[in-house]
C-alpha cells in the first residue's frame, strides 16, 4: 500500500487582508466541477454580456480596485464544507481588496468575510426553476441583497422575462418592474431592461446607456464614421456654396459690364441729345435773330413808307395852300 501523505491541518482563518492561499484549497475547493458553463450559445451570449456591462459599469462608478466582478466562478461560504458552494452565472463583491485580481474561486474565509451583494442567473431549461426557487431561498439566508433571474430566450420567464429580489432585513421582496418593463438595482444604481439576448442596463441618475466595451468602441467608430460623413457632407455643402460663389460673382461681374455698357451708351446718348439740344438751340436762336432782323426790316420799312406818306401829305398841303389843285398831278 503505498503511503499515506501528511495532512497538514487547516488554519482557522487566513491572516487578515494577506489573499493567503494554500495549494491545498484547489484540492479541497477546486476552481470547476467539469460542467459547462451553460446550456446553449446564447446562455453563454446572455451572460458574458452581463458580465461585460458590470465590468463597464465598475469602470463607471471608478470601482475597479473595489467591485470584484466574476463569471461561472465558485463562491464558497463555509470554511472545511466544500459543499457550501455556489457558481453563480455573475456575481460582485463590493469593497473586496485587490478586486482586479483574479481568484481561482471565492473563499469567503480568504475575503475578511465578504460575500456578493447581487448575483444574476440565465435562466434555461434545466436551471429556471431552481434559480427561481431553491436558489432564490439560499441567497435570501445567505444576505445577497438583490438577485436578478433573466431568461434570455423568453421562454420559461416572460413578462417580463427577467425576475428581481431585493433583501428587506432577512426576506426578499420582489422588485417590481416599471411601465417600461425595466427591474431598477439600487446596488448597481442601474435600470435593466431585456432586449433580446441582452440584459441592458442605464445609469438611475442619467438614464444613460452602460455600454460594454466592445459596445462603446462600437459607438466611437460609429460616431468617427458620423462625424467624418458630417465633414464630408460640410465639406460637399462648402464646396457648393463656393461654386455657388462663383457663379453669383461671374453673374455679378456680366451684370456689371452689362451695367457699363449701358451706362456709357446712356451717357452716348446724354451727349447725343445735349448736342441736338444745343444745335436746337443755336437753330432757335439763329431763326429768332432772323425774326427779329425781318421785323425790324418791316419796322423800318413801314417807317420809311410812313415818312414818305408825310412827306406827300405836307407837300398835297403845300399845293392846296399854294392854290394848285394836287388832283391835277397823277399818283403814283
Amino acid at each position: 500500500m503505498p503511503p499515506t501523505p501528511p495532512q497538514t491541518e487547516l488554519p482557522a482563518a487566513a491572516p487578515a487582508g494577506s489573499h493567503w492561499y494554500r495549494e491545498q484549497d484547489t484540492d479541497l475547493y477546486p476552481s470547476g466541477d467539469g460542467e459547462p458553463m451553460a446550456e446553449t450559445q446564447e446562455h453563454i451570449l446572455a451572460i458574458m454580456y452581463v458580465y461585460d456591462v458590470l465590468l463597464a459599469l465598475r469602470t463607471l462608478r471608478d470601482k475597479t480596485d473595489d467591485w470584484y466582478v466574476v463569471t461561472d466562478n465558485f463562491w464558497y461560504y463555509e470554511r472545511n464544507v466544500p459543499s457550501a458552494r455556489f457558481a453563480p452565472d455573475v456575481m460582485l463583491v463590493p469593497d473586496a481588496e485587490s478586486a482586479n485580481r483574479w481568484r481561482q474561486s471565492w473563499l469567503e474565509w480568504n475575503e475578511d468575510g465578504k460575500r456578493p451583494s447581487v448575483i444574476f442567473e440565465i435562466a434555461s431549461s434545466g436551471t429556471w426553476r431552481d434559480n427561481i426557487e431553491a436558489k432564490r431561498l439560499s441567497y435570501e439566508s445567505l444576505g445577497v441583497r438583490e438577485y436578478f433571474v433573466f431568461d434570455p430566450l423568453a421562454r420559461y420567464l416572460v413578462d417580463p422575462p427577467i425576475r428581481g429580489w431585493r433583501l428587506h432585513g432577512s426576506r426578499y421582496r420582489v422588485i417590481r418592474a416599471d411601465r417600461q418593463g425595466r427591474l431598477e438595482s439600487r446596488e448597481l444604481g442601474t435600470r435593466m431592461q431585456p432586449d433580446g439576448l441582452w440584459l441592458r442596463m442605464s445609469d438611475t441618475a442619467t438614464g444613460d446607456r452602460v455600454l460594454t466595451e466592445s459596445e462603446d468602441r462600437l459607438a466611437r467608430l460609429e460616431r468617427t464614421r458620423v462625424e467624418r460623413e458630417a465633414q464630408r457632407v460640410r465639406a460637399e455643402r462648402a464646396e457648393g456654396a463656393a461654386q455657388a460663389a462663383r457663379a453669383r460673382a461671374e453673374r455679378a461681374e456680366g451684370v456689371s459690364e452689362a451695367r457699363l455698357a449701358r451706362a456709357e451708351a446712356a451717357e452716348e446718348a446724354r451727349l447725343v441729345a445735349e448736342e441736338a439740344a444745343q444745335a436746337a438751340r443755336e437753330e432757335a436762336f439763329v431763326a429768332r435773330r432772323r425774326e427779329m432782323l425781318a421785323e425790324r426790316a418791316r419796322e423800318e420799312a413801314e417807317a420809311a413808307r410812313a415818312t414818305v406818306l408825310r412827306q406827300l401829305e405836307a407837300m398835297r398841303e403845300a399845293m392846296i395852300r399854294a392854290g394848285v389843285d394836287p388832283d391835277l398831278f397823277p399818283q403814283s
